[in-house]
């Protein structure tokens, strides 16, 4: 399943069938066009904000697919918020090695992009529309050798290195 698109209306996907596929294998590329007017449950949940229903898995539907190594996410809708929810949300598994992020109005990266747990993470991509926050988070990741901002504002404070310990891998900065 290379890829996934989260449409509109009543008979559109809606991103929590992606929940039970746990052997996925290789690159997924998931579009977000829309789940504004999507009634299932987990969107309500999601948007809802309520992390505390039921277990960590079934909190984060990626998160049990350990045969991914390349995720994409490609926002095609412009509500903030909702993104940096369902963001949170897409956590994969620590398994992971590139990650996209294209059209991202988030004010902040999810938390689990910068844990140092994803050891194996070599590559991050994001194409943003507005200020974010929280990349020095990034600094953690052991094998991070790229990585891109695009159309993201960030402080330069932000990215300054106060540690030698902070990005030991990386090769490529690029920031437009």
């Amino acid at each position: 399943l290379p890829l996934f698109v989260v449409g509109e209306g009543s008979g559109a996907a809606g991103i929590e069938e992606l929940t039970g596929l746990n052997d996925l294998q290789g690159s997924l590329r998931i579009v977000v066009k829309s789940f504004e007017n999507n009634d299932s449950s987990w969107v309500t949940e999601v948007l809802g904000g309520d992390q505390n229903n039921g277990s960590e898995a079934s909190n984060y539907i990626l998160k049990n697919k350990q045969g991914l190594e390349s995720l994409t996410l490609d926002f095609q809708f412009g509500s903030c918020d909702r993104q940096e929810k369902l963001i949170e949300r897409l956590q994969p598994h620590t398994n992971i090695k590139a990650l996209k992020i294209n059209g991202y109005r988030g004010r902040r990266i999810p938390k689990w992009m910068g844990d140092a747990s994803y050891s194996r993470l070599e590559a991050i991509h994001v194409f943003g529309r507005d200020y974010c926050s929280g990349f020095w988070q990034l600094g953690q990741l052991p094998s991070l050798k790229r990585l891109r901002l695009r159309g993201v504002l960030v402080e330069r404070r932000e990215m300054a290195v106060v540690e030698d310990s902070f990005f030991p891998s990386l090769e490529e900065l690029l920031l437009e």
